[in-house]
């Protein structure tokens, strides 16, 4: 079957539809794959490679393993300037039922009537053209999804078996287990369809 463009595939004769199975965690998946009527798009082609793991150890890191952002990307933290400690203090962890997990910052309105913008990495990061871009689009956005769970600014996820989501920086991946001791992961990176060919450009 297939949700939002994903095709999903399963050799069990007895396995429940797709929308059962992935249950509780498809609002968060139209919070980012279902944001605008048009969608997302692929941008290039994936970049693929193998690393020496079991792909379980893999998929537990995208379903919650937040620590090791300072030490694994320290370099990059350093670069976008990130509170690597403030960002954890802040980080909750979910899981559903089938196996699926992610990690996520929920932003509370606390009074606020203005809605989630996907931002999570600091404003500096943008262009102020992308900035400006996501605060046109919330109209839309909310009125697609819940707004509940647009305040939900998810970091990464796994939904199980093997796809991973990283909407922080717009990507997600296919792990593919090579044997009990190595994988290979192929990584796209998607953003709106319907998005000005300068924040394309931006997230390529």
């Amino acid at each position: 079957d297939t949700i939002h463009g994903f095709i999903f595939a399963t050799f069990d004769r007895d396995a429940v539809p797709l929308r059962e199975y992935l249950g509780d965690v498809i609002p968060f998946m139209d919070a980012i794959f279902n944001r605008r009527a048009g969608g997302v798009e692929i941008i290039g082609e994936p970049m693929k490679w193998r690393a020496p793991t079991n792909w379980k150890i893999y998929q537990d890191n995208f379903a919650g393993d937040e620590y090791h952002i300072p030490f694994t990307h320290g370099s990059s933290v350093e670069a976008i300037q990130l509170d690597a400690a403030e960002f954890l203090a802040h980080i909750s962890h979910a899981y559903t039922d089938g196996g699926h997990g992610f990690s996520a910052i929920f932003e509370f309105p606390d009074g606020s009537p203005d809605p989630y913008v996907p931002l999570i990495m600091p404003h500096e990061a943008f262009s102020q053209a992308t900035r400006d871009y996501f605060k046109q689009v919330e109209a839309e956005a909310v009125e697609r999804v819940s707004a509940i769970h647009l305040r939900c600014q998810m970091s990464a996820a796994t939904i199980f078996p093997n796809l991973s989501l990283l909407p922080i920086t717009y990507n997600f991946r296919i792990c593919h287990p090579k044997g009990p001791d190595e994988i290979e992961l192929w990584s796209y990176l998607y953003v709106d369809r319907d998005a000005p060919e300068e924040v394309k450009a931006e997230r390529s």
